[in-house]
């Protein structure tokens, strides 16, 4: 009867427990799923907003990529989705690669995430419209 209690309190607590737990341990594709979530909705701000609280100046140079975006989306039309084009990872350390889809061009994001203890982290962000000559380079024959 005892053993039953201290069972039952145990199973309850890791049932409360893990919620937690799984929260705090996301995937890099569940992270960058939200990430796409906000950009879409709230934009490059919001969608950054969780990962660079205590690193302004990392926030701002990736605004200022997307600014230059902005600044020619008569040129490039509007935003209609974005594509996983390919990712590789060790344990700790991952690199997911994105089609930004615009009307008449693509962008790519290359988002380096780094998990030195429990937690990821955004290492690096890159974006660059050079998708169409990676394409024609890979599928050149040696």
């Amino acid at each position: 009867m005892i053993h039953q209690k201290l069972r039952t309190k145990y199973s309850l607590f890791f049932i409360l427990l893990f919620p937690l737990c799984t929260q705090a341990q996301e995937s890099p594709e569940k992270i960058m799923d939200k990430f796409f979530t906000d950009f879409e909705k709230e934009g490059i701000n919001v969608a950054l907003e969780p990962w660079f609280n205590d690193d302004p100046e990392g926030k701002n140079a990736i605004v200022n990529q997307f600014s230059k975006i902005d600044i020619n989306k008569d040129k490039i039309g509007k935003y209609t989705g974005h594509e996983f084009i390919k990712g590789q990872n060790i344990p700790s350390f991952v690199a997911l690669s994105y089609m930004l889809k615009y009307e008449r061009q693509p962008f790519r994001i290359t988002v380096l995430l780094y998990k030195p203890s429990s937690t990821w982290k955004f290492f690096s962000f890159k974006l660059d419209d050079n998708l169409d000559v990676d394409l024609e380079n890979a599928i050149k024959l040696n």
